[in-house]
């Protein structure tokens, strides 16, 4: 089973990585820590992957020597989801790009935010499940569950 995690914080990283891993046998995980990371993943081919997770706030880039040249590369390639980035619906757009490109697995939305914070079009597809980082890990795993049987 291949996940797909997009987390900016290492340790919520590490804390998905270890449930994962712990919970279900013959996991491969990719992780990255921005969205910009992500659509660059997807320029060249769409990734095949089980299940993303994802954090409803991302940044859209990290700050680095090369920043100015990798933002006009994602504004050039995916510009219906950079330009007027704003990180607080950084999932929402996400997973609207994914939609038009054709990429149909399910999605976690894993955050603190509340469930109100979050775009009803988004929510109302059957395909994306919401859950708190405020909850137990047992709450993640049983959106999983849900998750992977929604894609069957």
């Amino acid at each position: 089973m291949r996940f797909l995690v997009i987390e900016g914080d290492h340790f919520e990283r590490q804390f998905l990585s270890e449930t994962l891993t712990d919970a279900l046998p013959e996991v491969d995980i990719v992780q990255l820590k921005n969205a910009g990371e992500f659509l660059l993943l997807t320029q060249d081919r769409l990734p095949q992957i089980d299940v993303l997770i994802t954090e409803h706030f991302l940044a859209l880039m990290e700050v680095t020597e090369d920043h100015e040249e990798r933002y006009a590369k994602l504004k050039a390639n995916f510009p219906e989801v950079v330009i007027g980035w704003d990180h607080h619906e950084a999932a929402e757009r996400i997973i609207r790009y994914m939609r038009k490109m054709g990429l149909n697995i399910p999605v976690i939305i894993y955050t603190h935010s509340e469930r109100d914070y979050i775009d009803k079009d988004v929510l109302l597809d059957p395909r994306v499940q919401y859950c708190s980082k405020d909850l137990e890990a047992d709450t993640l795993l049983h959106c999983i569950r849900e998750s992977l049987s929604v894609k069957s």
